[in-house]
């Protein structure tokens, strides 16, 4: 009996690679000893997709990827076996069957956590602008050492809330364009941000929070 799983995690190990995270994801169902599908052919592997690659630097509290597995164990005992093996920056917090394809992932919300040298008000000015223009480098610009392209980031947002957290520090919710079609990076935000209210204002956390379809709703 074959079927896929789609296992949640948390991921604030900050600073692991999308490339090592598969790995040690990789390393990890086999330490659990799950019943892993192999691929077929001349170089068999266990199979095992994740949803959306997150950049180096950035947190998530909704990350996923799917195994299929060839014996009928159930949700709980699967989840048990990874919380076992996992590290604390990387919880397991659940398991369920796959409902849309990863390919239907077409935004993500991001909370960015800001201070300031000074007061925080003047981020939220900025923030809450009608316009914010940003640079966003794609391959032909990075292959040719251009700027890139100057977009308004204001126009792909779907959301973009800012609160104040004391006199100096902030957070900001906001949703952009994520998947295979069309993807916007939020650290383009703090970079305009940073180089247009100075050296004072620093960004020191980006938490990736959900997963979304085109109609915003959850991805699961």
């Amino acid at each position: 009996m074959l079927r896929d799983a789609r296992i949640w995690f948390e991921k604030h190990a900050k600073y692991i690679s999308h490339l090592d995270l598969n790995r040690f994801m990789l390393r990890a169902v086999r330490r659990a000893k799950l019943p892993l599908w192999v691929t077929e052919g001349f170089n068999p592997h266990p199979y095992i997709n994740f949803a959306l690659p997150l950049s180096l630097g950035f947190e998530s509290e909704n990350d996923c990827f799917d195994v299929r597995i060839t014996e009928d164990m159930p949700d709980e005992e699967l989840c048990e076996r990874l919380r076992a093996v996992m590290p604390p920056e990387i919880p397991v917090t659940g398991i369920s069957a796959p409902v849309y394809a990863f390919k239907k992932i077409e935004y993500a919300a991001f909370s960015l956590f800001f201070e300031s040298e000074g007061s925080i008000d003047e981020l939220g000015g900025f923030l809450t602008g009608d316009t914010i223009p940003v640079r966003k480098m794609g391959k032909k610009a990075r292959k040719q050492h251009s700027e890139g392209e100057l977009i308004d980031l204001m126009e792909y947002a779907k959301r973009l809330d800012f609160t104040a957290q004391g006199e100096s520090a902030g957070r900001a919710d906001v949703i952009l364009p994520a998947g295979s079609r069309q993807n916007i990076n939020p650290q383009l935000l703090v970079t305009a941000a940073e180089q247009t209210l100075g050296g004072g204002l620093f960004c020191k956390r980006i938490l990736r929070s959900a997963l979304l379809l085109n109609d915003l709703s959850a991805f699961c």
